[in-house]
């Protein structure tokens, strides 16, 4: 899903003569870590009870690098797919 967003949104940039997309396709991949921690912050605040100070900052910790590494993860995959969507459209310029 991430890759399918990423080619099209790369589409619609290339299309307006736009050259600048890789740094938006690493943000549109990246942005459903930002999903991922809203979910996981309204699980922390009305399903979980967490009592303890040292648990609740160990979760929120722990809740924040997956975040980060979702976001990188995906990021990551975001721009390779719109690469080799990049390199397919355009094989036959040379």
């Amino acid at each position: 899903m991430v890759a399918e967003v990423s080619v099209v949104q790369t589409y619609l940039h290339l299309s307006f003569e736009r050259a600048t997309w890789w740094w938006r396709c690493f943000i549109f991949g990246a942005s459903i870590s930002f999903w991922f921690f809203l979910t996981i912050t309204y699980h922390l605040l009305f399903e979980l009870q967490i009592e303890n100070v040292s648990t609740l900052i160990a979760f929120m910790v722990y809740q924040l690098l997956v975040t980060v590494a979702i976001a990188l993860a995906a990021g990551t995959v975001s721009v390779f797919a719109s690469f080799a969507f990049n390199i397919f459209i355009y094989k036959d310029l040379r």
